[in-house]
């Protein structure tokens, strides 16, 4: 992620923000990429720069690491003996750095394949610590592959994924001994067992492009970032994999990486697409409450702005957007949609006769059916607005098989001698211009509001 847009070496806080500005003593700029934190220091790699930054807690840079030229530096890890590694991506090792900077050991990772002239360089992207601490995890981006190596004997191990041109991103270590890691290109999470196996989950959301990937801090779980899917996930140690919408301020905005704070709450960050830059928006991060937490940040804000601006705030509302909300929203949405189906029935069974009104409730049925379908098949929110159409669809419905019931009735009087399926089709032909009618002129308006109407509606 690009921090240049601070170059004064000024830092800028902004609530409870703060921008370090890393000020790279190089022509090439736009190339930060992963980060590590120890309880002194805070590490940061610079691929294009060939270097990593060392800053303290007070956003002070207290060195840059010169890399190998063309090394391109990206993996950070801290080991449980504090050691710092970082993979050198575009030469194919990763490396252990000393407090000063100093590369002191160097795994080589490149690939021996029987009937290459040389060595294939994997393009060690992510790396992540295993679940035991004996080995370091690596992706190779360039070969769809991940691997490993012992930190003691130094023995590179190599598997190779199933998912072709899968472009393996980042790794983490998970319960149960396993190693996960997103696959950028094929969609999925890949799953290392203890025993070396790996499997590979399909992510719903199509062309996703998922991102970073952390451990659940209290239960066995995996969370996971969708870049273009604009979606945080959570997968079990089966693979089963449940997503959430991340509410995005506009539409061209992608997700990066995921952390969890020590209350537990989960931090995602959010920048403008690079290859979509309009409209133009800030980089910025979004907080998902842990619903055990009992802060009051309400109050914690007041006394904040309290303490900056003195005693002028009022706080008219406070809207709060959680489980509980979403439980009581899919809730509401289900009585509404039932009930507005059992008085159609009841209507129609007092206005015509029961088998028209068991008819009706059947199609109503289909209606909503299909109409919910498309939105799970391709992972739609469902929200207030939805649950809105979804009535007017009904009542739409509903109004054409008045109409044609109506019709129905009509001509049972008018042809008792034709059989009741020759006769409904009479009656829904004769009144099927009106129904197409109808439609058009409801799909003019639609269109109207879409093309013209603008983003809130």
């Amino acid at each position: 992620m690009d921090h240049n847009h601070s170059t004064s070496g000024e830092i800028k806080t902004n609530g409870n923000l703060t921008d370090y500005p890393l000020n790279w003593p190089s022509t090439e700029k736009g190339s930060t990429h992963e980060l590590a934190i120890t309880k002194e220091h805070i590490f940061v790699t610079g691929q294009n720069m060939d270097m990593v930054a060392k800053l303290d807690y007070d956003g002070n840079i207290l060195a840059y690491y010169n890399m190998p030229t063309g090394s391109g530096p990206h993996g950070l890890l801290i080991d449980d003996d504090g050691r710092l590694w970082v993979s050198l991506e575009f030469k194919g090792t990763v490396a252990q750095l000393d407090d000063e900077g100093t590369i002191v050991q160097e795994i080589d990772v490149n690939m021996v394949v029987e009937g290459s002239p040389g060595k294939i360089n994997p393009a060690p992207h992510g790396i992540g610590l295993g679940p035991k601490g004996e080995y370091i995890w690596f992706t190779g981006k360039r070969t769809s592959t991940v691997g490993k190596f012992n930190m003691a004997t130094h023995e590179v191990e190599h598997y190779e994924l199933e998912n072709l041109a899968s472009l393996p991103i980042f790794l983490s270590a998970g319960a149960q001994n396993t190693v996960w890691g997103t696959e950028l290109k094929s969609n999925a999470i890949l799953k290392v067992a203890e025993d070396g196996s790996i499997s590979e989950f399909t992510i719903p959301t199509s062309n996703s492009r998922p991102i970073g990937v952390i451990p659940d801090p209290t239960e066995d779980y995996m969370w996971f970032t969708e870049e273009a899917g604009v979606n945080v996930g959570r997968i079990d140690m089966d693979g089963n994999i449940t997503e959430f919408p991340v509410p995005a301020l506009q539409k061209n905005d992608i997700l990066a990486s995921l952390t969890f704070d020590e209350d537990h709450n989960l931090w995602v960050q959010v920048y403008v697409d690079h290859n979509d830059p309009n409209p133009t928006g800030p980089d910025y991060l979004i907080k998902f409450e842990n619903k055990d937490n009992k802060k009051n940040v309400i109050e914690e804000i007041k006394t904040n702005l309290d303490k900056s601006f003195g005693n002028n705030f009022n706080f008219r509302r406070v809207e709060n957007v959680g489980p509980k909300v979403s439980a009581e929203l899919l809730k509401s949405g289900v009585i509404a949609i039932s009930l507005s189906l059992a008085i159609m029935l009841f209507y129609i069974w007092i206005r015509f006769e029961w088998q028209f009104s068991l008819g009706a409730i059947l199609a109503l049925f289909h209606d909503v059916i299909v109409t919910l379908g498309v939105f799970s098949l391709f992972s739609l929110e469902i929200n207030l607005s939805i649950i809105a159409a979804v009535l007017t669809i009904v009542g739409y419905s509903m109004n054409d098989t008045v109409v044609i019931f109506d019709r129905v009735r009509e001509n049972l009087r008018k042809y008792s001698d034709i059989k009741i399926f020759e006769l409904t089709n009479i009656s829904i032909n004769e009144t099927l211009s009106r129904t197409i009618i109808t439609s058009v002129t409801t799909l003019l308006a639609l269109l109207a509001i879409y093309f013209f109407g603008g983003e809130i509606l």
